[in-house]
């Protein structure tokens, strides 16, 4: 099982190890760049989750979220929109802001930030079900886990 603190190097070597990223955005943007704004993008999603987890109301949809992810398979996190989703609802007001500030301070484009912003809550979810299906975890327990993450 991956540890949580773990979480956001996993999520970047997931996305590297299935080529998730579209070539467009590979071709315009320095690769040190990207690293980072993966990172920092990885980041915000463990925390969105963490905060999903804690609200009774939004625990049940990210454990679904995060089954079916994992059922789908690697290749489905290019596609789903579900990671999405979920990010913009759990920011909400602070969606643009954190697209803005996760551009600025990787130094990519905001379309590009925007890219991962869907993409990596996509494989976020895919990587979080795959230790839901191997730990046996209800959304509770899911909760738990992603508690310090809080």
């Amino acid at each position: 099982m991956v540890p949580l603190q773990k979480m956001p190097d996993e999520l970047t070597s997931f996305i590297a190890r299935h080529n998730l990223v579209r070539a467009d955005v590979l071709a315009i943007e320095q690769p040190a760049a990207l690293q980072h704004a993966l990172g920092q993008v990885a980041s915000v999603v463990m925390r969105s989750f963490a905060e999903m987890a804690g609200q009774a109301s939004s625990r049940d949809a990210l454990w679904q979220a995060a089954s079916a992810a994992a059922a789908a398979g690697p290749g489905a996190a290019a596609t789903s929109a579900t990671g999405g989703n979920l990010l913009k609802k759990t920011l909400d007001d602070r969606y643009h802001g954190t697209l803005n500030t996760a551009a600025a301070e990787a130094g990519v484009s905001t379309a590009t930030a925007g890219h991962l912003l869907e993409l990596v809550p996509a494989a976020a979810l895919a990587v979080v079900g795959e230790v839901v299906a191997e730990q046996g975890w209800n959304a509770q327990q899911l909760a738990e886990w992603l508690r310090p993450r809080q």
